[in-house]
Parts: structure tokens; sequence; C-alpha cells
């Protein structure tokens, strides 16, 4: 094991590596959590869902997360911004 992450907040269950150079983590919490693996620190945390967050998907400079409250949301890594959300009926 070369490198450990400690979060005393929320218990992590998500996890996603983008391009070799960054780790997503989300859980429990409604936070999301960027971390630059080479040099150990939080680069962005923002609060995406108002729950915990079931699924994570990146493709290319986008996040896909879908939640607890039943919303589907697009978050653009490079900018650091929500581009869109979709409020779902029933869990996917």
């Amino acid at each position: 094991m070369l490198k450990v992450f400690v979060n005393k907040s929320a218990v992590i269950d998500k996890l996603k590596i983008i391009d070799d150079k960054y780790l997503v983590a989300a859980g429990i919490d409604p936070k999301m959590r960027i971390w630059n693996i080479e040099n150990e620190k939080l680069v962005s945390k923002f609060e995406v869902h108002k729950y915990c967050t079931i699924h994570l998907l990146f493709f290319k400079e986008f996040l896909y997360s879908y939640g607890y409250d039943k919303t589907l949301m697009k978050y653009n890594f490079m900018t650091k911004s929500k581009d869109c959300w979709i409020d779902v009926r029933s869990h996917i």
C-alpha cells in the first residue's frame, strides 16, 4: 500500500479514479470529494445530493451521479459546476 487517505466525516462506498490523478469519493453523506492522488490534497468538496450517492460514473470531464434523493446529476469536473440535473419519480 503506497498511500492512505483519511476521511473523518463519512462512510465512503463509491470510489472512482480519474486519469490516474484524481480520486473521487462519495458515500452516505451528501458530499462528493475529489482528491489529488499525487499530493494527497483535497481538490474539491461539493454537495450533490440531499442524501447519499447510489451510483457514480465518470465520462470525459463529467461526473454523473444518482442519489437516494432520486436525482440524476451531471457535474463538470473541469469547471467545478453542476451542468444539469433530472428529478426522477422513482428509484432507478
